[in-house]
């Protein structure tokens, strides 16, 4: 069971290969299903089936927290950044759904209003270059 708030919300990342897995972490977290978002990219990935194009973040919900918006969509679009790099849209379109606080695991780099927890996080941090 996770440490998050009896009342919270889970963005979790999964490329299309892992969905069996990110469903079965959400369920071991406490989390309820609720909405996949899509980010499209505009350049082809890599696969052995279908050449990947998107990734999905799943969305689930424990207890009663409800969003904040009712306009957000459940797809955006954004070029792709470095390896496992998260678009800014995506960060702006969680803090236009969920109250925070915010945090960040694995994170590649510190958000103004997120904690943070990941190697390269801490790195930029040490270098004077977070943001």
């Amino acid at each position: 069971r996770s440490l998050a708030a009896e009342d919270a919300h889970l963005y979790l990342w999964v490329t299309n290969g892992f969905l069996r897995d990110g469903f079965a972490v959400m369920d071991a977290w406490g989390f309820a299903y609720k909405a996949c978002l899509t980010w499209v990219k505009p350049q082809m990935g890599l696969g052995n089936y279908f050449r990947g194009a998107t990734e999905h973040v799943l969305f689930g919900i424990r207890g009663r927290l409800p969003t904040r918006s009712r306009s957000a969509v459940n797809w955006f679009q954004a070029p792709r950044g470095r390896h496992s790099e998260k678009p800014g849209v995506f960060y702006d379109l969680v803090e236009e759904a969920s109250p925070g606080p915010y945090l960040e695991m694995f994170a590649r780099r510190n958000r103004l209003g997120w904690e943070t927890w990941g190697n390269e996080a801490i790195e930029h941090v040490a270098l004077g270059a977070a943001g």
